[in-house]
């Protein structure tokens, strides 16, 4: 189910903390959207997902934190893609071992299990990036991403330079 809820009298600091109880509270997931309503009054309009036997709770924690006095339900389909997580690696051209922490990337796939999108995780390519920069590699957020993303999509080692990235693991979600 959706919920949705407008508030114009909040402040923009208890935004993350509403998202974090939500999510907490069991909220498949969260979006507050910044928006402008009558006489040019600054609100927020929150989309919650959740499960059918939540949204009593969900609604009584928006009416107690944001004084709202209803939420609108809206009864949605939901249509999921499964994903599977990969690992991608980089090692030297000429050496069979790492060089650098694993990335986590994303596989989006489609009913046909074929991969219809690739992401690879933020979080890990800063680390790899650095290890990388210290064993004095030249290279770039942007190209390092693009290369895991081009190996992870095409299930084939990916190279630049001297470095190669490879894809181990998968677990199926």
């Amino acid at each position: 189910m959706l919920m949705m809820v407008n508030v114009d009298d909040t402040s923009c600091e208890i935004v993350p903390f509403i998202i974090e109880e939500l999510m907490e509270k069991g909220a498949g997931s969260v979006h507050v959207v910044p928006a402008i309503t009558k006489k040019g009054r600054p609100e927020h309009i929150y989309f919650i997902d959740a499960p059918e036997d939540l949204l009593e709770d969900l609604a009584s924690f928006l009416a107690c934190e944001l004084g709202t006095i209803g939420v609108r339900i809206i009864e949605h389909k939901h249509l999921s893609f499964s994903y599977t997580m990969v690992k991608a690696r980089v090692r030297m051209a000429d050496q069979t071992e790492p060089m650098a922490p694993p990335v986590r990337v994303k596989q989006v796939r489609g009913s046909n299990r074929e991969i219809l999108h690739v992401k690879a995780d933020f979080d890990d390519l800063k680390p790899t990036l650095e290890a990388l920069t210290e064993k004095g590699e030249n290279l770039s957020l942007k190209s390092l991403k693009s290369l895991i993303e081009l190996a992870a999509l095409s299930g084939a080692d990916a190279a630049l330079g001297n470095l190669v990235v490879y894809i181990e693991g998968e677990d199926q979600k």
